[in-house]
């Protein structure tokens, strides 16, 4: 008896040596690791997106407390990179600043696949400003700038690559609301841009740090 007892308890423990390394993380690059019920990430990277009908390149930057491994809530940032003049600007010594972040909520499906999805939300406000391009030499701030709220609704593909280090791309989309952005050029003619000059469509791509 105390044999078949004995061989029944290794079965056991067996079963559940393979059912943990079947729920371990699953890693491109290592063994997985365990898992936090309560874990952190920073997240720096790259949007492409439109605005006032050019293309714009920003960095977005975004961090956060996750709970239970799919649920994250923390914070983001974005801010344009390139100086784009807008398509109803004719000066061209001129570029659009925008600057924005928010509250970001995220939802992860299945964070444990080594392939998962993840469906991020980031609601906040941000700041329009006309500027002069950088090699030319005159006063900051010379055109004002204007408010806006938005929300950004996204999904997103993530492959674990070590345990501590995740590569995501996806797809956002930026709806905007209260601005009316409005200054004199230095040819003293209006121009006017508006939230639905900077709603658009971005694609998102970077590489996200932490405990998971």
């Amino acid at each position: 008896m105390k044999y078949t007892f004995f061989t029944f308890a290794m079965l056991l423990c067996s079963l559940f040596v393979v059912n943990a390394q079947d729920n371990a993380p699953k890693t491109l690059f290592d063994n997985g690791g365990g898992s936090a019920e309560i874990g952190f990430y920073v997240a720096p990277g790259y949007q492409l997106t439109q605005a006032a009908g050019q293309t714009a390149h920003s960095f977005q930057g975004s961090a956060g407390v996750i709970f239970n491994k799919r649920f994250a809530l923390g914070a983001a940032f974005y801010t344009t990179l390139n100086e784009f003049t807008p398509e109803m600007e004719m000066d061209d010594r001129l570029y659009l600043d925008l600057r924005y972040g928010g509250v970001r909520a995220e939802y992860i499906l299945n964070p444990d696949n080594l392939v998962h999805f993840s469906f991020p939300l980031t609601i906040g406000g941000g700041e329009a400003s006309m500027d002069y391009k950088r090699d030319l030499d005159f006063s900051e701030d010379p055109f004002g700038e204007d408010y806006f709220f938005f929300i950004e609704p996204g999904v997103q593909a993530e492959v674990n690559l070590i345990k501590n280090a995740r590569l995501f791309a996806g797809a956002s989309y930026r709806f905007t609301s209260g601005l009316d952005y409005e200054y004199s050029n230095p040819g003293n003619e209006l121009v006017n841009i508006q939230s639905s000059d900077i709603n658009g469509l971005a694609l998102n791509l970077g590489i996200r740090f932490g405990l998971f």
